[in-house]
């Protein structure tokens, strides 16, 4: 959504018209009511944006406003829910169901963590055998155009891929046509003919937070973690860091909770 469509949700929901009347009540109300419908990411954006007019209006137009900063109002916002794969095991009954084309796409997410699109955009331009490493451009808001990051490629990546046939630029390809979605194969690994295969559901997305989780229990390093799969900031690894703190916990309230 586009700054120009939140400050009209703003001027539509906001009881006040001049900002001299936007006061802490003002301001309270205005988020109980678009809690109604929308997310705390979303009203705490709103309200950023409500407090940079306020601001605006006071340094540059010398307009009178009020004290209370909506800044000052902002809610929390829970942790993502971060699901992945609990081992190699549980990774492999995934790919055994998979059909043929999608299992070097799926070892691909897990031995990089790649997200999809950069695994199925991916050219052999990208691969390099001689030194075992991948280099992509990944989204960054801090560089146009994205940045490039370069991943070690593991042996075992190194033999899929040089075992995948090279019939054009792309790596990945089915009836000898690049691959654009996997959506319906990958459902298949879960359903067939509408019932289960006895394996639960899990997002391709689930793969990259399977292969960071994996690399920070197994390194205990987050800035290695953030720099093999290109996080922006280490804050975003740290969300995995918490998953591993709270394995441990349970490991340990398991271990204690019958002596």
């Amino acid at each position: 959504m586009d700054i120009a469509r939140r400050l009209q949700h703003i001027k539509e929901t906001l009881n006040v018209q001049y900002l001299h009347e936007l006061t802490g009540a003002k301001i309270n109300e205005y988020i109980q009511t678009r809690r109604e419908t929308v997310k705390n990411g979303t009203i705490n954006r709103e309200l950023a944006i409500l407090s940079a007019i306020r601001n605006l209006a006071a340094d540059v137009w010398n307009v009178q406003i009020n004290k209370a900063n909506p800044q000052k109002f902002k809610l929390p916002i829970p942790s993502p829910q971060i699901n992945f794969l609990k081992d190699k095991q549980c990774a492999e009954a995934i790919i055994e169901k998979a059909p043929a084309h999608l299992k070097p796409i799926i070892y691909t997410a897990l031995y990089t963590g790649l997200r999809r699109n950069n695994i199925l955009n991916l050219r052999w331009a990208n691969v390099d055998f001689t030194n075992n490493q991948i280099t992509v451009k990944i989204k960054n808001k801090n560089v146009s155009g994205g940045k490039s990051l370069t991943i070690p490629m593991i042996s075992e990546l190194k033999n899929i891929l040089s075992n995948q046939p090279q019939i054009n630029e792309f790596v990945f390809n089915y009836k000898g046509k690049p691959i654009k979605d996997i959506k319906h194969a990958w459902h298949s690994i879960f359903y067939k003919n509408g019932k289960s295969t006895g394996i639960p559901y899990i997002r391709f997305h689930d793969l990259r937070h399977t292969a960071i989780t994996w690399i920070v229990k197994k390194t205990g390093n987050i800035l290695l973690a953030k720099e093999i799969v290109g996080h922006s900031s280490v804050k975003v690894t740290e969300i995995y860091a918490h998953v591993v703190d709270g394995e441990k916990r349970q490991a340990l309230e398991s271990t204690f909770s019958d002596i």
